[in-house]
């Protein structure tokens, strides 16, 4: 017989919450403990919803009636971390992770657990959580007597709404990679993972990394790698997860163990079956279309500065094993593997051999050289181009509400991205000084520069005047600027000296040293290269 519920009173004596115990099993835990049918007869008791027990702006009225200071209650919850762009991420007990990662409303547990102590212990609301590495044995979220999902409303932790005892459920033995996975999750969040787990953790030889991982980076590492894993290959969307679907959870972190178990064996033989079964021409090899969603997601969502042990296997994975061309900036990889890939565009292989574009064309088409030629495509609204130092880059972004074109500089150490250009007139093609202090951009028919520090007023450096003298009247466009002299490459529409080559040529150094090119410091002749949609190379003269 439940006690009736006086809407604005107290309790008669205080519970004690737990260490890692689960607030929503605290307060279950607290309704049996005095009567009641359930922890919503508590909120009622509160003037609360079910959906305010957890907030800070109510602390002091729930934890007025359950005798605990307001601090004590706080420090018990999954509270909302504060400060911009953080309203979707928890503290669990200190640590941060994402409200993604909580399972409430299908509640999970161990009967073996409860049998030895009839408490819900907070690392059960975790979603990735399926299994018990102390008792070795997978959680339970259904009741094999009424077929329901369990419920946070229960009278009692151990006990269902129909009321069968939980406790009494046999558990069903688990495999041994999911009590590992679930041991490195048990001991992230300061719970033990139990006596034998840790014999599981060495037979996987998981990255010796992860031990060091904070709980919210660890399950960011298994539902990545786990939810994006299918068979042998890589799937090229993750794999939807819903926190309270148990099934899904399970085989996420199966497949999370078959990639990092002997680490980075299984890693590699992934990537490496997502290859097309013939490499043999590398200009038909895209890396974007093959890897761009893990690519993206590996270094938008896993931080370098956390994963880096998965960034340097998937980094030595492109060095050793892509044999195509890493086309547009790129700019998320290492400059270890910008300058290691198998092959690398004439201007890059103008400035390690310190010869002209026109050379080493020629070297190709006499076979000295193994060279490849692309078709051009050209457009799109944002250009991009990294400082020579590697820090910071300038992109010419359209702003699609004033409908302009500005360049930005970003800032990549700090993340930071602030606007570089001034006024409302379209401005496009930034690029670098070779020594990184200097900018130079067109706008209309003209090309300015201005310090890469943002400070001092534009400079001009091809006036509309300059171009009128010298009886230009096309478009120009700024590709780059040379490393051997303060000359601007320009490519011209339809008034060039030197005929356009609608290509790319590329210089693989696997070919070897290049030996007897010629040093030409005035390079009239040169083939400048800046992606946009594709690779393109023009062969232009000097004004």
């Amino acid at each position: 017989m439940s006690i009736p519920i006086l809407s604005g009173a107290r309790l008669l004596f205080r519970v004690d919450p737990l260490r890692r115990e689960s607030p929503r099993g605290y307060l279950c835990r607290v309704a049996q403990e005095h009567g009641y049918c359930g922890p919503l007869s508590l909120a009622q008791i509160a003037r609360l919803p079910t959906s305010g027990l957890e907030r800070d702006d109510s602390a002091k009225q729930i934890a007025h009636v359950l005798r605990l200071e307001p601090e004590e209650w706080r420090a018990t919850c999954y509270r909302h971390i504060g400060g911009r762009n953080r309203f979707d991420q928890r503290s669990f007990y200190g640590q941060r992770i994402s409200a993604d990662d909580l399972n409430y409303k299908r509640p999970r547990i161990c009967p073996r657990c409860l049998r030895e102590r009839p408490i819900w212990w907070a690392v059960w609301d975790l979603g990735l959580v399926t299994t018990c590495s102390i008792h070795r044995c997978h959680l339970v979220n259904q009741c094999p007597a009424c077929k329901r999902r369990l419920a946070w409303q229960r009278p009692s932790v151990h006990k269902c709404r129909c009321g069968l005892d939980l406790r009494t459920l046999p558990p069903e033995a688990a495999t041994s990679d999911l009590v590992a996975i679930n041991a490195e999750i048990y001991r992230a969040a300061g719970f033990p993972p139990g006596e034998g787990a840790d014999l599981d953790l060495m037979d996987c030889g998981f990255p010796p990394e992860m031990p060091r991982l904070g709980l919210g980076a660890l399950l960011r590492l298994t539902l990545f790698v786990g939810s994006i894993r299918e068979k042998d290959k890589l799937r090229r969307k993750q794999r939807p997860f819903a926190a309270t679907d148990l099934v899904a959870a399970t085989e996420i972190d199966s497949a999370a163990v078959a990639v990092l178990r002997e680490w980075p064996r299984p890693l590699r033989e992934v990537l490496k079956n997502m290859l097309p079964p013939d490499t043999s021409d590398p200009a038909t090899l895209n890396f974007s279309k093959i890897f761009g969603n893990f690519y993206r997601h590996l270094f938008r969502v896993l931080p370098r500065s956390e994963f880096g042990f998965l960034h340097g296997v998937f980094e030595r994975f492109v060095i050793e094993d892509w044999t195509g061309l890493i086309r547009g900036q790129h700019r998320y990889f290492s400059a270890v593997v910008r300058r290691s890939p198998h092959w690398m565009t004439t201007n890059e292989a103008e400035r390690t051999a310190h010869t002209a574009g026109g050379r080493i064309l020629d070297l190709v088409h006499q076979g000295q050289v193994d060279g490849m030629f692309l078709t051009v495509r050209r457009g799109g609204s944002r250009t991009e181009c990294l400082s020579p130092n590697e820090k910071a880059l300038a992109a010419s972004l359209v702003d699609a509400k004033a409908g302009t074109v500005a360049v930005w500089r970003t800032d990549l150490a700090r993340g930071s991205n602030t606007r570089f250009t001034r006024g409302s007139t379209n401005v496009y093609s930034p690029i670098w000084s070779p020594d990184g202090t200097q900018l130079v951009f067109r706008t209309g028919f003209e090309l300015y520069q201005r310090s890469a520090a943002g400070g001092g007023d534009e400079e001009p450096v091809l006036t509309l005047k300059t171009l009128r003298a010298a009886q230009i009247q096309s478009t120009i466009v700024d590709t780059d600027w040379s490393p051997y002299a303060a000359n601007y490459f320009l490519g011209l529409g339809g008034r060039i000296r030197y005929r356009p080559v609608a290509a790319a040529a590329c210089w693989r150094p696997e070919a070897g040293e290049v030996s007897g090119l010629p040093v030409r410091r005035n390079a009239r002749q040169f083939f400048s290269g800046r992606p946009l949609c594709g690779l393109y190379l023009e062969r232009v003269g000097q004004i």
